[in-house]
C-alpha cells in the first residue's frame, strides 16, 4: 500500500510537470504566432506605404510630363524637348513600378493598373501628337489638340483610377 500510494505520488508530480511544459510551449508558439502576424501586418503597412509613394510618383510624373510638354508648345526650346523625353521615361518607370507593386494583389486592381497603363499611353501619345504637331503645323494646332476635351479626359481618367488605388 505504501508502495502503491509512494507511485501515484510520483505519478502526479510526473502529471503536474507535463502540464507545466506543454503550457509553457503553447506559449511560446503562441508568441511564435503572434510575432509571425505582426511581421504580416508590418509587411503590409510596407507594401501600401511603397504603393502609395509609387502612385504620388505616377502623377508627379505625369505633371511633369504635361508640363514640359506645354512649355515645348509654347516656347519651341529643344531644352523643353530633352525634359518631356526625360519626363515621360521617368513616367514610363513609375507606371512599371506601380505594375510591379500591384502584381498578385488581386484581380481587381491587376485591371486597374492595365486600365491606367492604357491611359498612359494614350495620354502620352496625344502629348507627342501635339507636340509634332507644333513642329509640323504650328503653334495653334498644336494649341487646339494639346487643350481639346479628349486630352483632359486622358488627365482626369488617369487621376480617378490612381484616387481609386489610393
Amino acid at each position: 500500500l505504501v508502495r502503491s500510494v509512494k507511485f501515484l505520488h510520483e505519478n502526479k508530480i510526473a502529471v503536474v510537470l507535463l502540464g507545466c511544459g506543454l503550457l509553457l510551449l503553447a506559449a511560446l508558439a503562441g508568441g511564435f504566432y503572434l510575432q509571425y502576424l505582426n511581421d504580416q501586418a508590418e509587411d503590409s503597412r510596407n507594401r501600401s506605404t511603397q504603393r502609395l509613394l509609387a502612385l504620388e510618383e505616377t502623377l508627379t510624373s505625369l505633371q511633369d510630363v504635361r508640363i514640359h510638354q506645354a512649355s515645348l508648345l509654347i516656347t519651341g526650346k529643344p531644352e523643353y524637348l530633352r525634359r518631356f523625353d526625360a519626363a515621360r521615361e521617368q513616367l514610363a518607370r513609375s507606371v512599371s513600378s506601380l505594375e510591379a507593386l500591384y502584381a498578385h494583389s488581386n484581380e481587381h486592381n491587376e485591371r486597374v493598373i492595365k486600365e491606367l497603363k492604357r491611359l498612359y499611353g494614350l495620354k502620352v501619345n496625344e502629348l507627342l501628337a501635339a507636340a509634332e504637331m507644333e513642329r509640323d503645323s504650328g503653334f495653334e494646332a498644336a494649341r487646339a489638340t494639346f487643350m481639346s476635351r479628349q486630352a483632359d479626359d486622358y488627365g482626369t481618367a488617369i487621376r480617378l483610377l490612381i484616387e481609386h488605388l489610393k
